[in-house]
């Protein structure tokens, strides 16, 4: 098993069955790779969660933040958030764009956001608020955000809607940067988020060599079977991907392109070090934006 190292928002594990992985990619019988709720994060766009500054979910193995230092070429969307709870008002200061509705429950309209157009805000208590995002008047995000006794930090839980194939849950938490106005909800304040998880696992992933052709398949839905040649193959279960090509380019490394029609998104490439203990994994969302993380083998 490969374990990457800790990230500020999460743990991604890789794990290999079968004879020692560092001979030859292609001699594995299976590799599992399973991930505990990493983002794409490469830039700031589109919605998951009603505040949250991330990207879509995606079936690659990728975290928010480095992993080593000064391995990422430009620093993911890891703004932090603003909000103020005011009298009876909702203010998303980060959000993009940002927004304000009466949070009295009900559906208030806002603009400008291409996942959701209308959003509720309630109050549960002192220290608990809901929260739900609707497109055209179906449920897109549910949201409950809990702070701590002693107002440091937040915890929020969301149920994620019409990204993935099924609906998909994420737990995240956020520490206290500054306390919000005199009189407001707890709520408010500036908050930095420090990790993120998909309790349900929904980013495990199964990757299976049989002779010249790598399948993948996880538990959001998503799946691929394309040969190692680099031959175009039709991708499954996500929006942002129609097809995907995948090269052996040496008995250590496997390199995967995503495409969305005939424009590539997104390439992973995979190394496994000479001493069958690590792995180096570089993500390049051909936007300016590079990450790599380094994948260490435990039992």
């Amino acid at each position: 098993m490969f374990h990457l190292v800790k990230s500020p928002i999460g743990i991604a594990r890789m794990s290999a069955t079968g004879s020692r992985l560092a001979s030859s990619i292609c001699d594995k019988a299976k590799m599992l790779i399973k991930k505990r709720g990493h983002h794409e994060n490469s830039y700031c766009i589109g919605f998951v969660g009603i505040d949250n500054c991330v990207a879509y979910l995606r079936g690659a193995k990728r975290i928010q933040r480095d992993v080593e230092a000064g391995s990422a070429k430009a620093k993911p969307c890891s703004k932090d958030r603003r909000l103020v709870l005011a009298d009876g008002t909702y203010n998303c200061k980060s959000c993009t764009p940002p927004y304000e509705v009466k949070a009295d429950g009900l559906d208030q309209s806002i603009t400008g956001n291409p996942r959701y157009n209308t959003v509720s805000v309630k109050i549960v208590d002192d220290r608990t608020v809901m929260k739900t995002a609707k497109k055209e008047g179906k449920t897109v995000a549910e949201s409950t955000v809990v702070i701590s006794a002693d107002g440091k930090t937040m915890t929020e839980t969301q149920t994620i809607s019409g990204v993935l194939p099924r609906p998909v849950e994420m737990a995240s938490r956020s520490a206290r940067v500054a306390a919000g106005p005199a009189g407001s909800h707890l709520v408010s304040g500036e908050w930095r988020l420090v990790e993120a998880d998909l309790p349900n696992h929904e980013e495990d992933t199964t990757y299976k060599v049989s002779g010249n052709t790598l399948t993948m398949s996880d538990r959001a839905g998503r799946s691929f079977s394309a040969k190692l040649d680099g031959t175009e193959a039709p991708y499954s279960g996500d929006p942002r991907f129609t097809s995907v090509s995948v090269k052996l380019i040496d008995s250590r490394t496997i390199e995967e392109s995503d495409k969305n029609q005939d424009k590539i998104v997104l390439i992973t490439r995979w190394t496994v070090g000479p001493d069958g203990t690590t792995m180096h994994v570089r993500f390049d969302n051909t936007q300016g934006f590079v990450q790599e993380q380094t994948g260490h083998k435990i039992e």
